[in-house]
């Protein structure tokens, strides 16, 4: 089980790095780029829609980072919630992606 709570941890730490990638790029401190934030192609198609896809993923990304914390904390008690950790990282991410594209899709693209 230590296994299994290491990899709960470093899951919880990749959402905080997603939530802070969101916020930066919803605020614009953090330009279109290939190396960090959420790099899906509609992300990419212009700056409209990378801010766009950021702002809207950042509350999805809190609530995927709030609820694996609070599985991860119990996890200390019980390792069954970090279970519940690494299904909360994987339907946060799924969560962030299709909101995140969603936004991005509706700007329109500069021809």
């Amino acid at each position: 089980m230590l296994a299994l709570g290491i990899l709960a941890w470093v899951f919880t730490l990749l959402l905080v790095l997603l939530v802070v990638a969101c916020i930066a790029g919803a605020r614009g401190s953090l330009p279109r780029n290939h190396f960090f934030g959420i790099r899906l192609p509609a992300l990419q198609a212009s700056d409209g829609a990378w801010r766009a896809g950021h702002f809207a993923a950042a509350i999805p990304a809190c609530v995927a980072l709030a609820s694996a914390l609070m599985c991860s904390l119990i996890g200390l008690l019980t390792a069954e919630a970090y279970f519940v950790t690494i299904f909360a990282f994987a339907g946060g991410v799924i969560w962030v992606m299709i909101i995140a594209t969603r936004a991005a899709k509706s700007v329109e693209t500069p021809r």
